[in-house]
């Protein structure tokens, strides 16, 4: 929880390692979707699906709509005193057939980039549109 943004979030796993003064943290997310792609889908005309604004510049794909949901929690660890050192997705795929054999392939490790700015530009750009909304008894 940011009490300052009022924003919440659980990544799957993290760790914390205390050396000095300091507490690093390390965050890990599993996904089992059959594919994490990093392109997004491509029209006829050959443009691609982008995200909304502000992040308008990424293309729309997992890969980066999981990079922002680390990025996030890392965010908001390091609002907390901590310091981010690493964000992986470890991907479980699928089972796959092999010749009638059902065979779990290797988890993929994926390291992840921070995007800090694209999670502040998130947080300003609905910050911006946020309306409070008060707590009205209902009146019979």
């Amino acid at each position: 929880w940011n009490d300052g943004w009022k924003i919440a979030g659980r990544p799957d796993k993290f760790v914390i390692e205390t050396i000095g003064p300091f507490r690093f943290i390390d965050i890990y997310d599993y996904k089992t979707n059959g594919k994490i792609e990093k392109v997004s889908y491509q029209d006829h005309e050959g443009n691609y699906k982008m995200m909304l604004a502000p992040v308008q510049h990424l293309m729309d794909s997992k890969w980066n709509e999981y990079a922002i949901q680390l990025s996030f929690y890392t965010y908001m660890l390091e609002a907390a005193g901590f310091t981010p050192r690493k964000r992986q997705l470890i991907h479980i795929p699928h089972p796959i057939d092999v010749a009638g054999v059902e065979v779990q392939p290797a988890d993929m490790v994926y390291p992840l980039p921070y995007l800090k700015n694209e999670v502040l530009d998130i947080l300003n750009h609905h910050n911006k549109k946020r309306k409070v909304a008060l707590y009205e008894p209902k009146t019979k």
